[in-house]
């Protein structure tokens, strides 16, 4: 409460930047629920373009997907921000199920992530990729954000299991040169280079022309040159 009079009065200042603002609202946003932090977000995003992808994530953890989809496309096309891969990874997620009543549990999910709380992440992401329907789209989102929040807890072993089911039961999928990407990145942080290899090998043997290709080969070439 004292930080956020903090804020509040700081972002009234005559000399307050928009990111005080950001801040204030994001303290709202973490307390909860994410619709009370909207009028506020969005009022700052159409004044500021630094407000545009938070404004975007607290549509989408509202469960207000339509609007949160226009919101991700918009802070997408700022292609210097960190976050615009982000927002287009968001965007395609709720294009690629429209209506899927997984979303909305994906995206509590992720608000649970965002604000820090393991536990209920991981438990919803489990039970989440448990109950979905194997081989679908949103199966598949969700086998990528169960391996997140088990790779947030250090748990690789369990992190790679979600990534190798998708990138075998979905080959064609436009979501398994990710996971096989990151099947390898866990591999290296398991400490297992020959296995990272395989699977950013397998990756570009299969995936060409794969929009993370260059990122794969990347971080394939130091391991070729350290074959025994």
């Amino acid at each position: 409460a004292d930080a956020q009079a903090l804020l509040g009065r700081a972002a009234r200042s005559p000399d307050a930047t928009p990111d005080l603002e950001l801040e204030r609202l994001l303290a709202v946003l973490r307390e909860g629920p994410p619709a009370r932090a909207l009028p506020g977000l969005d009022s700052l995003a159409r004044a500021w373009s630094g407000a545009r992808f938070m404004r975007a994530e607290a549509l989408y953890f509202a469960g207000e997907l339509d609007s949160a989809a226009v919101a991700y496309a918009r802070a997408a096309q700022d292609a210097a921000s960190d976050d615009a891969m982000t927002a287009l990874d968001r965007a395609y997620q709720i294009e690629d199920d429209p209506g899927s009543p997984a979303l909305r549990a994906l995206g509590a999910v992720a608000y649970a992530r965002w604000r820090g709380d393991a536990v209920r992440a991981r438990a919803l992401a489990d039970s989440l990729w448990d109950a979905l329907p194997r081989s679908s789209r949103s199966w598949a989102h969700a086998g990528l954000l169960a391996s997140d929040v088990r790779a947030d807890a250090g748990d690789w072993h369990a992190a790679l299991v979600p990534l190798l089911a998708i990138a075998d039961s979905l080959p064609d999928d436009r979501l398994a040169p990710l996971a096989r990407e990151r099947a390898g990145e866990a591999c290296l942080a398991l400490g297992d280079a020959r296995a990272a290899r395989g699977q950013f090998e397998e990756c570009l043997a299969r995936y060409p022309k794969a929009w993370n290709a260059a990122e794969v080969r990347r971080q394939l070439d130091p391991l070729r040159k350290a074959r025994p």
